[in-house]
């Protein structure tokens, strides 16, 4: 179909809902790959939280579930603040 491998399709499903949610906002080229990363990490979050196990953990304060993107080209770092419900800029990133 599309020329890409089923194992590739297969794993670039996994982006789907992150690219579905983004649609229609206008974005292109940068930061729309920025855009795309982000909204993935939220993604997998969330999926992460849905399974019962982690949900309960959660709950009880066994367990604390994070999410990070990394930049490399421009050597930064942000986490997902559950307080915020924000992307924030780590802590000493950009640093040589």
């Amino acid at each position: 179909g599309d020329g890409c491998p089923e194992h590739t399709a297969l794993w670039m499903a996994h982006a789907k809902p992150a690219m579905d949610h983004l649609l229609g906002r206008g974005l292109t080229g940068d930061a729309l790959h920025d855009a795309l990363v982000e909204q993935n990490v939220l993604s997998q979050l969330q999926h992460a939280r849905a399974y019962p196990a982690v949900a309960r953990a959660e709950a009880e304060g066994r367990l604390n579930v994070h999410g990070w993107v990394f930049d490399l080209h421009h050597r930064r770092m942000r986490y997902y603040d559950d307080s915020l419900g924000l992307l924030m800029m780590g802590e000493g990133t950009g640093q040589e």
